[in-house]
């Protein structure tokens, strides 16, 4: 099966909980979620497509859907990394950004990769400057930042994969 029919590359993919849609999100910047039965493109989001259907954000690097929980009960939230170090919450299926935060501590980093853990309580995030961060998903703020430290094993490079432990 081939979906869409943009000339950008892909740089991540994620099928939704129902396994209904796929996302990806692209080199232009454009995070577009594909119908799997029907193979059409159901949404897309950026934060601006010119004339020609190009986005002026930077390329989408890492796609993760937000586990419905007890605790987090919006659904069709996909959040989605970019190569300038943003980070935005997408509600899919409305289109709209409904959060969205550059690295604070590190403006000019570059996020490669982001995970959740299995309660959607915790939104981990990795990248060019070899920390990663937790962030709380209800305040959206940074509750730890780990990097290797004196004798203590850790990441000397940039970090492609970060994932939770089920």
């Amino acid at each position: 099966m081939t979906l869409g029919d943009s000339d950008s590359e892909v740089f991540s993919s994620r099928f939704d909980p129902s396994d209904k849609y796929i996302a990806s999100g692209f080199g232009d910047g454009a995070i577009r979620i594909y119908n799997t039965q029907t193979t059409k493109c159901a949404f897309t989001l950026c934060s601006h497509l010119d004339t020609n259907g190009m986005s002026d954000d930077m390329p989408v690097t890492a796609l993760r859907w937000r586990p419905i929980t007890s605790t987090m009960k919006t659904a069709n939230v996909l959040v989605a990394s970019y190569a300038d170090g943003y980070l935005k919450h997408w509600h899919a299926t409305s289109g709209k950004c409904l959060h969205q935060r550059q690295c604070e501590d590190n403006p000019d980093n570059q996020l490669y990769t982001i995970d959740y853990n299995n309660e959607g309580t915790l939104l981990a995030t990795a990248g060019k400057d070899k920390y990663i961060r937790l962030y709380d998903e209800q305040t959206k703020s940074i509750v730890l930042r780990m990097k290797e430290s004196g004798d203590l094993p850790g990441h000397s490079n940039r970090i492609f994969c970060v994932r939770f432990d089920p």
